[in-house]
């Protein structure tokens, strides 16, 4: 009639049908006649990206990020919100997010200052996804930037060179 089941330890059980309203999460439950579940894992995932970017002095450079997002385990709605989520398009969502908060932030920095600051461009790269993942229940754990950036070359398509006393200040090339 009815069935007993448990989540493993770090999963939720995701209850939805007869008797309950929206969506049900626990670690054990009955599941009756009319209702569907399923289990969601709780553990985060790693994402890795190779970029190619344009910073605020229109000169491309590589980075190499890594970024390890997961649910947000303290907040109940937080934890709502990422069950509904659930979907097969979450890495393509994940990875649109991700590319696009890189390169926005790496387009209001000039090189000078993503090469001196590379502390405060990787707190940027932090906070600015998270904003963007905090309506699906994701947190940002851990950004990793794998290497100094790689300097490409400067745009065609700039509309201003790059004043002779910045160009000399740094080597780019």
């Amino acid at each position: 009639m009815f069935k007993y089941r448990v989540a493993g330890p770090s999963e939720y059980l995701v209850i939805q049908g007869r008797g309950i309203k929206g969506i049900k999460l626990c670690k054990k439950a009955f599941i009756w006649p009319f209702q569907k579940y399923f289990c969601i894992d709780m553990l985060p995932f790693n994402y890795s990206y190779r970029m190619v970017i344009t910073s605020a002095d229109m000169l491309e450079f590589t980075v190499s990020i890594d970024y390890t997002i997961g649910p947000i385990i303290d907040d109940e709605d937080a934890l709502i919100r990422y069950a509904k989520f659930r979907s097969k398009r979450r890495k393509g969502v994940m990875k649109c997010v991700i590319v696009n908060e890189t390169r926005a932030v790496a387009a209001s920095m000039t090189m000078g200052e993503i090469i001196m600051g590379i502390k405060n461009f990787k707190r940027d790269v932090i906070n600015n996804p998270e904003r963007e993942f905090s309506p699906f229940g994701f947190q940002v754990y851990n950004v990793h930037i794998l290497d100094r950036p790689c300097f490409a070359r400067r745009c065609d398509y700039s509309a201003q060179p790059g004043t002779p006393d910045y160009d000399n200040k740094f080597n780019y090339f």
